[in-house]
């Protein structure tokens, strides 16, 4: 059996992308597979989940919903097999460039599906290395933006110099830092914003803080999933 050390603050701070994760094979058919989905529905968002991608402690799915897209977001766990085999093909087929960063990873978790339409978006906030249900340490999201939208929804990750937030391997906070904690909220921080292509990957270590812009216009839709 595999000995498994659990990743250094380094590895989970990680930023990493993955050009043409997906072939434009691959694209075209998420595209069209997506579109038959409730992900398109503008009713589909996190105000009437009764689950959440995120926890925290002490509080219900619905209300951590809010806290993290205030304004709401599509958000689909349970992926339709055809969808899931499309992404985990290519989760497998990029590993070794997934690893010339995070040396450690070896699995990824379920896919799940997001949107972001007009106005919606997400907080800054840190996921944690939170362990897996086989004892493996959470080292980094990855996120693959299948439809792009029209203007707005730019994904970002902040950094800061301060102690506020990581204090050795260790959050200051019992809870996840994010926008909803005062604290987290009035620390100094600088923000890089991206913009990938349709069918690129990025990779952002588990430790980072990283959010959503608003969609200004059109809708966005990903694939995300944890890698271990």
């Amino acid at each position: 059996m595999e000995t498994y050390n659990a990743p250094t603050i380094e590895h989970t701070l990680g930023v990493h992308s993955v050009e043409n994760f997906l072939t434009f094979d691959e694209v075209q058919t998420l595209q069209e597979l997506v579109s038959y989905t409730s992900l398109l529905e503008a009713a589909c968002d996190t105000q009437h989940l009764k689950s959440s991608v995120h926890t925290l402690p002490g509080q219900a799915a619905q209300n951590v919903a809010r806290l993290y897209s205030p304004n709401g977001r599509g958000e689909m766990q349970a992926v339709p097999s055809d969808i899931d085999a499309i992404l985990t093909e290519a989760f497998n087929r990029n590993l070794t460039k997934i690893c010339t960063v995070y040396p450690m990873a070896r699995m990824n978790s379920k896919w799940i599906l997001v949107s972001y339409s007009s106005g919606q978006f997400i907080v800054p906030h840190v996921d944690l290395p939170d362990l897996n249900s086989i004892g493996r340490s959470k080292i980094a999201g990855l996120s693959v933006l299948i439809c792009a939208p029209e203007k707005g929804g730019a994904f970002f990750i902040e950094t800061t110099a301060t102690n506020h937030i990581w204090r050795g391997q260790c959050p200051v906070w019992s809870v996840t830092p994010g926008e909803f904690n005062s604290n987290f909220r009035e620390t100094q921080r600088t923000r890089w914003i991206c913009a990938p292509r349709v069918g690129d990957a990025l990779l952002y270590g588990s430790r980072l803080i990283h959010g959503t812009l608003p969609v200004l216009n059109g809708i966005a839709i990903k694939a995300l999933t944890f890698i271990y």
